[in-house]
């Protein structure tokens, strides 16, 4: 097949250059019949939708990086300014995925443990230690404290933090942006890190005129100031609201507003703002909840586990698992660690962002040049960070598409249009293709790369990413718009 489609090419070719020295019906009619393939009519369709969407960008006075073509054989189908770095909001995430597969492999599981010596049924002094776990949360944290009662203690007298696979730079580059900004997404990063670094709060309602019931978590990290009530559905209601500002020992949370009397629990999210003891906390509270005496107040320090007797031990769940979470959730607290844990992996030193951009970069390079003007400086892509042109993304899409070692957990990370993830309430009128996608969205910036698969037909890359654009849900609706016009084109509905 493939022989008889270059014989074509080459006649096509041979009957333009005949028709530029001898014009000849002919000729013309050998070079027109090429051009009226199925494959040819598809592709000119492909650019003249593209050209719309182009031309709607340029009247918002935005900017277009855009690539679409086949996945394999290579082929380059429409493109607008395919070489041009633009913010690619969380498409970043696409090479920090991509690169922690090829680093530290599928089966690559994070660690964290309890140290100690033990002496009958007392630990004087319990570590905690870490190698950048981003899923160790109150699950998890149990499960540790379960190993100390199944061991027999019943007493820990102090808790010391042993932060050293990571350095001491806890904020991410460019999250410095938005330094009043508390909620989870924004959360600084650790080796040993509880919940993401957050602060939980479960509010439930009480009887009418009463304060909500307020449980959070850790509780010996939190100051707690409730002023809201519990409120009657046929009153006028004010939003519930938790403000934060930092306390002596943790963080001071004002719960204020209004809860509805019949409304179910809510559960609030702050991040905090030091990390370094505060999964400190969360083991002192833990081992309370379940019995083991742990001095009051905490005496929470940083500490060493080094050569101490690992008394408590668990690893996450293997890496292809904790990409759901960042391909399909966008979790940028994920993204974070990853890129220290990386870093770490291949400088053998105390995890650093800087290094493992650097080996992301690398990488990026090695699969595609980099065009002119790339920029990575964190690996989540939130806020005002990095430029990658779509050309880049449509090459590591197609790379791994056609990785068999790691391809498989990629692809299977992104989220299905329709089905899960970012992309679960959008491309909901369309069948006839299945979109695997990583979504991005900031202040101006829309992004959207991944695949379109239709039943019997070759895969298709596509990447683009807008910037300049006045909102983003107009754009986000436009380029929807303009992938389910992509799947027209390749998967028309007289398609079997």
């Amino acid at each position: 097949m493939f022989i008889t489609r270059h014989a074509q090419i080459v006649a096509s070719l041979f009957a333009v250059a005949a028709c530029a020295a001898h014009p000849s019906r002919a000729a013309w009619a050998a070079a027109a019949s090429e051009s009226n393939t199925p494959e040819a009519l598809a592709s000119a369709k492909a650019r003249a939708v593209t050209e719309e969407l182009s031309t709607w960008v340029k009247e918002q006075r935005g900017q277009v990086s855009l690539y679409v073509g086949r996945a394999e054989p290579p082929k380059e189908i429409a493109a607008v300014n395919a070489d041009l770095p633009l913010n690619p909001a969380s498409d970043t995430k696409l090479l920090t995925m991509a690169t922690a597969l090829e680093t530290l492999g599928p089966e690559w599981q994070f660690t964290a443990s309890l140290c100690g010596v033990q002496e009958t049924d007392s630990v004087e002094t319990l570590g905690i230690v870490s190698n950048g776990d981003p899923t160790l949360d109150r699950e998890a944290m149990t499960a540790l404290a379960i190993q100390l009662l199944q061991r027999g203690v019943k007493r820990v007298t102090r808790v010391v933090v042993d932060q050293s696979a990571f350095d001491d730079k806890f904020t991410p580059p460019a999250f410095e942006q938005q330094p009043n900004e508390w909620a989870p997404f924004r959360a600084p990063v650790s080796a040993v890190a509880f919940n993401g670094n957050t602060v939980s709060l479960w509010v439930s309602p009480a009887e009418y005129g009463l304060p909500p019931r307020v449980v959070p978590f850790p509780p010996s990290f939190v100051d707690l100031v409730i002023t809201a009530r519990t409120g009657n559905p046929k009153d006028k209601l004010t939003p519930l609201e938790v403000a934060v500002s930092s306390a002596s020992a943790g963080l001071r949370l004002k719960v204020s507003g209004t809860l509805p009397r019949r409304s179910g629990p809510v559960t609030v999210s702050r991040r905090i703002e030091e990390p370094s003891l505060f999964a400190g906390y969360a083991v002192a509270d833990t081992l309370r909840s379940l019995g083991i005496q742990v001095a009051t107040p905490s005496l929470i320090e940083a500490g060493s586990c080094k050569n101490q007797p690992v008394l408590a031990h668990r690893s996450s769940p293997p890496l292809m698992t904790v990409l759901q979470r960042l391909g399909k959730e966008s979790d940028n607290f994920t993204a974070e660690m990853l890129v220290k844990a990386i870093g770490a992996r291949v400088t053998s030193k105390p995890g650093a962002t800087a290094d493992g951009i650097e080996v992301i970069r690398q990488w990026a390079a090695r699969i595609h040049p980099l065009a002119a003007g790339t920029q990575l400086i964190n690996g989540s892509g939130l806020f005002d960070a990095n430029r990658v042109s779509a050309e880049q993304f449509a090459a590591v899409l197609r790379y791994m598409r056609n990785n068999p070692r790691t391809g498989p957990e990629f692809i299977t990370s992104l989220s299905v249009a329709a089905r899960d993830g970012t992309l679960r309430k959008r491309f909901e009128k369309q069948s006839r293709a299945i979109v695997r996608a990583k979504t991005g969205t900031l202040n101006h910036v829309v992004a959207l790369s991944g695949y379109i698969e239709s039943p019997g037909l070759e895969p298709w890359v596509f990447s683009v990413l807008l910037n300049g654009v006045e909102s983003p849900e107009p754009a986000r609706r436009k380029l929807d718009a303009y992938v389910l016009r992509l799947i027209d084109v390749f998967a028309p509905s007289s398609h079997p």
